[in-house]
This record gives structure tokens, C-alpha cells and sequence, in this order.
């Protein structure tokens, strides 16, 4: 490997740095609405990504407000990233640009009104605008899934309701798969990240690099300078081959003394 090889490689590595940090600064937004259900499990996931460095911020409408602990969502969200519906300052909050909507806890009143097009409070209007928008949305299943039977025509409507979010776009999946999709292309990132570095390192091994510019192996040696001398030839000796910039001046003393040596000097 040459030296252009090792420049690729850590322009590489700087490369997927900056993407990791783009990655990070992206801003997600959390709905809950009307309902307890799941919410203990989506906090935990929640967690996960705010420990990854992801920006998160909580919308909740009013109701949501009043039957939801909100230790729980204190412990995760800061107290200036906590928007709650009816609240004056919160208006704001809708004309924002963000990567992604999580439906955190949705209730079924609000499922069926997203799904016919009404936004008559905050977390349902900043669906519909996702929708629109065409911004990624998550929605985590537990807030709608029941354990006892109800009756079927209420069940047929309900699945209606979701066959209609499932149209928009909309995704919806148990809330401990929701970390792992939100992370999966960091996750990537950092794959190829570790995969440069590897590369890097490889390389770096096998070529040893001393102050003049020289980069030695087993079977060649390297010399990057734009006039190769006699002195260049004279230092490397022992080699049998001196590979040189296609671009270097080879004087003519250094020509003769390769020529005597019986060292083959080869442009690359």
C-alpha cells in the first residue's frame, strides 16, 4: 500500500466522523396522548437513544398531561424539551423541522382521528403534519394492543383505523425495536468507522514511515521526493527495487548507480 492509499483511508475515518456527528444533532420528536399503555416500555427505549446522543423532545396533549406520570418523562427529557398542549409558549413547537416522530403512548381516540385527517391537538397535529411532510413516524403498538377479547366490529374498526396509518406511511412496531431502528444507521456508521480504523492500522503496520518521506516492506521500498539522487540510491542498497513518484526527476548519477547496484527503479 502508498502513501495515497493511507491518505484515503483516514479521509475515510474523518468522513465518518462528521457523519456521526450530523447523526447526533438530529432532533426527534415524542407524542403521547390519552393513554398509560406502554409507557414504561417506551421510556426505557427512549433512554436508550438519549444516552446515544440523540435530541429528543416530548410533545403531550392536555389529557396526556393529567394521566401520565411525568417523573417518568422528567427523566428523560429536559424541562425546556417538554411541550404540553393548551400551554401558550408551545405554538412554536409546530413550525419546527425534525427527522422523526415516535408515537410514544396513542391512544385509540387519536390513532382514528390521524387516521381521518383531524389535528385538533398538538401531538395529532404534528402527525398530520409528519404525513404531509413526508417526515418518518413510528408508532409504538403497545399503546393499542389489548389483552382481552373486545368485540369484533369495535377491533374491525380499530384495524380499519391502522390499515389507514399503515397507507401514510406510517410504521408501527413493538416499542423495543424502536431504539435499533433509530440507531441502526448509526450503527452503520460505526461499522464502517471500525472497518477504516482496521484498515488503517493494517496498513500503517506494514509500512514503516521515517521523517524523510520513505515508506519501507519486505520486497520494495518507497521513496516520495521529487528528485531522487545518488545519495537516495546509496542509502537503500540492500533493496532490489526503489519505487519512486511518476512525476520524480531521477538524476543521472543516481540512474548509474541503481544500474550498478542492479536496482530496478520503478515509477508509480
Amino acid at each position: 500500500m502508498n502513501f495515497d492509499d493511507i491518505v484515503q483511508v483516514v479521509l475515510k475515518e474523518v468522513m465518518c466522523q462528521l457523519e456521526i456527528k450530523k447523526f447526533k444533532q438530529k432532533e426527534v420528536i415524542v407524542c403521547f396522548t390519552g393513554t398509560n399503555r406502554g409507557l414504561t416500555s417506551i421510556i426505557a427505549e427512549l433512554k436508550k437513544l438519549k444516552s446515544k446522543g440523540i435530541r429528543l423532545k416530548a410533545v403531550l396533549s392536555k389529557f396526556a398531561s393529567q394521566i401520565i406520570d411525568m417523573d417518568l418523562i422528567n427523566k428523560v427529557f429536559s424541562k425546556e424539551d417538554i411541550y404540553i398542549d393548551d400551554a401558550l409558549e408551545v405554538n412554536h413547537i409546530y413550525d419546527k423541522k425534525f427527522d422523526l416522530l415516535i408515537g410514544g403512548t396513542c391512544s385509540i381516540n387519536s390513532l382514528a382521528k390521524v387516521a381521518n385527517g383531524i389535528g385538533d391537538t398538538l401531538p395529532t397535529a404534528l402527525i398530520s403534519k409528519c404525513i404531509l411532510n413526508g417526515t418518518k413516524i413510528v408508532i409504538a403498538k403497545e399503546s393499542f394492543e389489548f389483552n382481552k377479547e373486545i368485540p369484533v366490529s369495535y377491533m374491525n374498526m380499530i384495524n380499519k383505523n391502522l390499515d389507514k396509518l399503515k397507507s401514510y406511511g406510517i410504521e408501527l412496531m413493538n416499542s423495543n425495536n424502536i431504539s435499533n431502528l433509530v440507531l441502526n444507521e448509526q450503527y452503520i456508521i460505526n461499522s464502517k468507522l471500525n472497518k477504516d480504523i482496521i484498515n488503517a492500522n493494517e496498513i500503517i503496520s506494514k509500512n514503516l514511515v521515517d521523517k524523510k518521506g520513505i515508506y519501507e516492506n519486505n520486497s520494495e521500498i518507497e521513496i516520495y521526493k521529487k528528485v531522487i539522487s545518488s545519495e537516495d540510491i546509496s542509502n537503500n542498497s540492500k533493496d532490489e527495487k526503489i519505487v519512486v513518484p511518476s512525476n520524480s526527476i531521477i538524476t543521472a548519477l543516481a540512474q548509474d548507480l541503481a544500474d550498478e547496484l542492479n536496482i530496478e527503479i520503478i515509477k508509480r
